[in-house]
This record gives C-alpha cells, sequence and structure tokens, in this order.
C-alpha cells in the first residue's frame, strides 16, 4: 500500500528540487496538477516550472512524481514491466531483445537524426488507427529555439517534430493533462513518443 502523501506544495518543490538546480525541466509536475495552478516559464533560456495561479492547495502531487528529487530506477522497473532487474549485470534496463533499425521511407529516414525509426512507428500507428494522436517534442512556432511538447494527430506532421532536441530539454509531460483530457473526452489512444530520461518521469505518476 502507498504511504500517505505528506502536506507539501509547489513552494517544497521549489525549495528542494528546483533552487538546487535539480530541476530536469520535463514538466510532469505541470502536466499533473489536477488545478491547473503551474505552468513552464523561462530562466537564462532554459524552461523551469512556476506556479503561475496562487495559491497552492498543498496536495503534494507535483512533489510527489518529481523524478529531481529522486528516480527510485529498480522499483520503477519492477512496477512498470514485473521483472526485477540486477544493475550490476544488466547494465542498459529492461528489454527482450535489441535491434539496430531505421526507416523505409526516405523522407522519414532522413528528417530523423538516427534513422527516423521512432518518427516510422509513429507514422504507422497514426494511419492504421493504431493510435489516434502522438505527444511529441518539438519547438515554439514563434520562438524555434525553445523545445516544446506537441500532441500530433496527422502523421504528415511528425516529420516536423523528429529529431532529438538539444535546445534545452523540451517540457513535454506538461501536456499530459491536456493529453489525457483528449483521451477520456474523445476516447482516443494517444501514445506518448519519449526519451528514456523523460520516461522515468512519466512512470513516477502511474
Amino acid at each position: 500500500m502507498r504511504a500517505k502523501r505528506q502536506a507539501s506544495d509547489f513552494l517544497t518543490l521549489e525549495k528542494k528540487v528546483i533552487a538546487k538546480g535539480l530541476c530536469t525541466a520535463c514538466g510532469t509536475c505541470v502536466g499533473v496538477c489536477p488545478r491547473g495552478l503551474l505552468d513552464i516559464g523561462w530562466v537564462d533560456g532554459d524552461a523551469e516550472p512556476c506556479l503561475a495561479k496562487p495559491p497552492c492547495p498543498e496536495c503534494g502531487i507535483c512533489v510527489e512524481v518529481c523524478p529531481g528529487k529522486d528516480i527510485p530506477l529498480l522499483q520503477l522497473e519492477d512496477t512498470v514491466f514485473g521483472k526485477k532487474r540486477n544493475p550490476e549485470r544488466d547494465k542498459v534496463g529492461v528489454y527482450k531483445e535489441a535491434f539496430s533499425v531505421h526507416a523505409v521511407d526516405v523522407n522519414v529516414r532522413e528528417s530523423g537524426a538516427a534513422g527516423g525509426a521512432v518518427t516510422a512507428l509513429l507514422a504507422y500507428a497514426l494511419d492504421k488507427g493504431v493510435i489516434d494522436a502522438a505527444l511529441v517534442a518539438g519547438f515554439n512556432e514563434e520562438k524555434p529555439y525553445r523545445p516544446e511538447g506537441k500532441i500530433v494527430t496527422e502523421s504528415e506532421e511528425l516529420t516536423k517534430h523528429a529529431r532529438s532536441k538539444y535546445g534545452g530539454t523540451p517540457p513535454v509531460n506538461a501536456l499530459l493533462s491536456g493529453a489525457i483530457l483528449e483521451i477520456f473526452t474523445k476516447k482516443q489512444k494517444n501514445l506518448i513518443k519519449q526519451y528514456g530520461c523523460i520516461t522515468k518521469q512519466l512512470r513516477t505518476t502511474r
């Protein structure tokens, strides 16, 4: 049974994580805030969560899901995959098989940073109706140097948001609440395309 959540608020997150430089700018706290009080601000060119609509009700959810304070990786793997990993022997993580792949479509392959395999898989899933939308990392149209999350519903849009983003961590998870709302209101089968470092954050919300 999960331990009872201790009373805490965004100020706790700010003190324990953000002020100490431990924030990864994943946006998870923004995406899971039940009242939509948090937002992504920009400080010296870097994304940073902020309390946009005070006061904070001290529900403690943002603090609980934040990976900046702790990522219990082995425990998360056991919860998600049902398998306990020996970190000394299996350093890569939990997996069945490993492959080297690339997209068959030349345009998709050339648009990607390392073969466009993920973009090709998402395009296939959208075209075949396996998913109705994908939550991916893109760039702000008005400020193209700022990475941000995008909800994509057409496969043709995917190549615009292909390649890894090195302009700072894209706060993709800030769109979680919007994506979840889409799932429940429209019964969509969303898929989240994630970098390994952001996927860990997402798993803390389970």
